[in-house]
């Protein structure tokens, strides 16, 4: 199994980036769990119809902050993965510690969208929802993907390989 990772300054920025997106899924996490909490102490009057009770506001809020935190902090935290291929399927790090299958006959293409520059985008059928947030970003799909950043090593072989795969199983899709 072949490993593609990032090296040096490159790696202490996605570090970065995914403990920025950690602590701002925590501590937001936390502000949405302070607001629904601080409902019980508002005071409101039986008089007031649904749409002017100030806890409508508080829990709207709480929703907002709690989304919002994890679509960018799950974004920051999986922006560049760490790429593993073998012969049947591809893997990525995802979420810090996990990483995620994705069988070759699951890629959709390479290099489609509008990525940042220097970048590639990869889509699949499936890898996780959070995932979709680059799918709809680089290219206006609901299909899941990430980025292949231009600071990994060895990132003209993986496009290649990458390449070479989905070829074949679209040989073996017409076969």
């Amino acid at each position: 199994m072949d490993k593609f990772s990032y090296k040096g300054f490159f790696k202490l920025k996605i570090i970065f980036s995914q403990i920025v997106g950690t602590i701002g899924i925590v501590l937001f996490s936390a502000v949405s769990l302070f607001l629904l909490f601080s409902t019980n102490r508002v005071q409101h009057s039986e008089t007031v119809d649904f749409m002017h009770d100030p806890r409508v506001t508080l829990i709207c809020l709480a929703v907002w902050t709690l989304i919002i935190s994890w679509e960018v902090g799950s974004t920051l935290i999986n922006y560049f993965p760490t790429i593993w291929l073998s012969e049947n399927e591809m893997w990525i790090s995802a979420f810090l510690f996990f990483h995620i299958s994705i069988p070759w006959s699951n890629i959709i293409d390479i290099g489609k969208g509008h990525p940042p520059y220097g970048t590639v985008l990869v889509r699949a059928q499936k890898i996780t929802i959070f995932h979709r947030i680059f799918g709809w970003f680089y290219s206006f799909t609901f299909y899941p993907g990430f980025l292949i950043g231009s600071k990994i090593e060895k990132r003209d072989e993986l496009i290649q390989e990458i390449r070479n795969k989905i070829r074949a199983m679209q040989v073996d899709k017409k076969s």
